[in-house]
């Protein structure tokens, strides 16, 4: 995984040389704009699709903007997938209150759900929807939770192998 976010990371960092993407936290600070108030700037992969794809008018340009939205939504909805059931986990051995532990009407984990909830709310208003300022945060969730999760398998496999007979 490791090597794929490189990998991905130095492709997309080529290509955006080569399409010569421009991106900053203000836009006015661009050259060539006469209403820099009322611009929006498309986001990096927006413009290297369409830098790829020729242009904003391609199928190719919305192909990527709809799996760059899908993967977002997906890698969202795992925190709310995973987190629930890691705090259970975690309650059950007092490690945190006992309350999220209980499952709702609905055989979720109800109070588990709300938290993160109220939390990424809380992010929301804190950083005014900054997404600019919350992508640091998210990149940090995303590789803590993957890399914390890789190194529990490992664990778990090393101890299953080692007390497995040999044949």
């Amino acid at each position: 995984m490791g090597g794929l976010a490189i990998l991905m990371f130095v492709g997309v960092t080529t290509l955006a040389l080569v399409a010569k993407v421009h991106i900053t936290d203000d836009s006015c600070r661009l050259t060539g704009l006469s209403d820099c108030a009322g611009y929006t700037q498309r986001t990096v992969i927006a413009q290297i699709a369409a830098a790829v794809f020729g242009g904003e008018s391609s199928f190719g340009f919305y192909f990527i903007q709809a799996v760059t939205a899908l993967v977002l939504i997906l890698a969202a909805n795992t925190a709310f997938n995973g987190f629930p059931l890691l705090s259970s986990i975690l309650a059950q051995h007092r490690y945190l209150p006992h309350q999220l532990h209980n499952r709702g009407d609905r055989l979720a984990f109800s109070n588990g759900i709300l938290a993160l909830a109220i939390v990424a709310g809380l992010l929301l208003w804190g950083y005014r929807a900054n997404v600019t300022s919350l992508i640091h945060l998210y990149i940090l969730g995303v590789f803590t939770s993957f890399t914390l999760s890789q190194l529990g398998m490992v664990r778990h496999w090393n101890r299953a192998l080692r007390t497995e007979p040999d044949p």
